[in-house]
């Protein structure tokens, strides 16, 4: 089943001026399909709300030139979540592109009916499982319309097949982390013991109470900060065959593990390098893991995942599933055992085919690299 007769059989099955959610694996091109629907049904005003500027001003009315609907660009208006609460009257159709970035701030002039509509149509290839973004969906009575998944569009051939790695990785027990006291006092600890202390404080706010956002904010930090994943992904980073994508928590770490990265920080000099197949490894942070198309990819190394609740990580790792001639993809995902970091990774595990997915000790990752195909 090719793409076209895809969006066709979806086309078919929405009702005039449909109102709901539409839950599509990227590369399914949902604002082709939405543009389609546009052209159907034919709307006097659309109300277009997308996460960025960029997708905002330039990438959604030249979708609309690409898809020969000009005609319906005087009646469409894009904004952002974040000013979409500034917007208000009335349009025929407001499209909420990538819901998961739904806020209750974002929808107030929706909920106290300054802004009104005929319909809503929502859609993301990455749903939430946030119960606040759940309930804001059911307050606008935005059931799910249609339902295609990553693991339905690997079946129909729409994204490359895969297989996910998931490295299990030990908090390093060596006295290394210099630590500075209020009382000016100095001493080494370990991220074992950093991680044990804090996370023993959100158990004992669990039983007593307190102050449980900044102690679980604390714990996530040293997670995010684990120099035992950041030595792990940089060896892996020069040992993949292939040409691969590297994401990392923070724009330090990522400096740390590759020279060619693009981040907020920088231009975009490596990232069009590896656009143009002149460099094999690209550093990420954030930048890059939505929206953007890289071919001739064989692997994303994850450092870190989170629950996955607005689809960032399942977002990254799409990045790789391209469909492409004889493609195959290998996704490697960081974990911390014995960590909150566990149920992070298996959350974003839940939206991929467990059969598809391995988990490896240090040791099994190093024979796994050892025996990788080398006609990559």
């Amino acid at each position: 089943m090719d793409i076209n007769e895809i969006q066709s059989n979806i086309l078919d099955s929405l009702l005039p001026n449909p109102h709901g959610r539409l839950l599509l694996s990227p590369r399914v091109g949902k604002t082709k399909l939405i543009i389609e629907l546009i052209k159907r049904d034919k709307p006097k005003s659309i109300l277009w709300v997308t996460p960025s500027a960029k997708l905002a001003e330039e990438d959604i009315p030249n979708e609309f030139d690409k898809w020969k609907a000009k005609r319906y660009k005087k009646r469409l208006t894009t904004v952002t979540y974040a000013s979409l609460n500034k917007i208000t009257g009335h349009y025929s159709w407001i499209i909420l592109d990538e819901d998961q970035c739904v806020t209750e701030n974002a929808l107030s002039t929706l909920f106290d009916k300054s802004l009104t509509y005929q319909n809503i149509i929502g859609m993301t290839g990455t749903d939430t499982t946030h119960a606040d973004k759940q309930f804001l969906y059911s307050r606008l009575n935005l059931s799910v319309l249609v339902e295609y998944d990553i693991n339905t569009a690997v079946s129909d051939q729409i994204l490359s097949d895969y297989h996910i790695y998931v490295v299990d990785i030990p908090l390093d027990a060596n006295k290394n982390i210099l630590v500075k006291t209020k009382a000016g006092k100095t001493f080494y600890t370990s991220e074992l013991n950093t991680y044990n202390y804090y996370n023993n404080k959100v158990e004992t706010i669990k039983l007593y109470g307190g102050n449980m956002k900044r102690a679980a904010l604390m714990r996530m930090k040293v997670i995010h900060k684990s120099n035992s994943k950041a030595s792990v992904v940089k060896w892996l980073g020069a040992h993949l065959k292939g040409r691969s994508l590297i994401f990392a928590p923070t724009i330090k770490q990522i400096e740390s593990i590759t020279s060619n990265v693009y981040h907020s920080k920088t231009n975009k000099d490596a990232y069009n390098a590896f656009q143009e197949n002149k460099i094999n490894t690209l550093g990420l942070v954030e930048s890059g893991g939505i929206g953007h198309t890289f071919t001739n990819l064989n692997n994303i190394i994850l450092m870190q995942v989170d629950s996955d609740g607005t689809g960032r990580s399942t977002q990254k790792i799409c990045r790789a599933l391209l469909a492409e001639k004889d493609k195959f993809a290998s996704i490697y995902i960081m974990r911390l055992v014995g960590t909150q970091d566990v149920n992070w990774v298996n959350s974003t595990l839940s939206s991929f085919d467990e059969s598809k997915v391995s988990f490896l000790t240090l040791n099994d990752l190093i024979e796994h690299v050892k025996n990788q195909s080398s006609d990559l």
